[in-house]
């Protein structure tokens, strides 16, 4: 049995990629790190560039000043609160719903993503981050906090 490691089996590693459903930017990436740890412990040449998983680099369309305008003038102080909260971040949808707050720092105007085995939860490629705030987010957001706090403490002394 050889220890040596073959062109076919850096192929095939794509076709199980490919075969489990991952997009091409993804394959392109994961095959990419491959080929730099092999690189790394001196194994190098095995595939030529034409074996390279191949992806389209999709243009993203943003959101014009006019478009942010539009969406925040039609929410509520919430509401635009939370999109406030996407769009300054850069968190991915699942990442704002798994984020609580022992995971925002006021004080320090940053936002963790954070893993939450418990729920199921792992941020994109299992990498966790601090996200920077912008001071006017995180005083908007203290002050959310502090309503809704007061709120549920006056709730909670409602007799039923």
């Amino acid at each position: 049995m050889s220890n040596q490691l073959e062109r076919a089996e850096l192929i095939d590693f794509q076709r199980t990629l490919r075969s489990s459903g991952l997009a091409d930017r993804t394959i392109f990436n994961r095959f990419e790190m491959l080929t730099t740890f092999l690189r790394g412990i001196g194994v190098s040449g095995l595939v030529a560039r034409k074996d390279w998983p191949r992806y389209t680099e999709k243009i993203v369309a943003a959101y014009t000043e006019t478009d942010l305008k539009s969406l925040l003038d039609a929410c509520d102080w919430e509401e635009a609160l939370l999109w406030r909260f996407f769009l300054c971040t850069g968190m991915r949808e699942q990442e704002v719903a798994y984020c609580s707050w022992p995971d925002v720092d006021l004080d320090s105007c940053i936002a963790y993503v954070k893993t939450k085995a418990r729920d199921g939860f792992r941020p994109k490629d299992y990498q966790e981050r601090a996200v920077p705030l912008p001071k006017a987010l995180a005083d908007d957001l203290r002050h959310w906090r502090s309503l809704n706090l007061k709120a549920r403490m006056d709730i909670s002394k409602r007799q039923w």
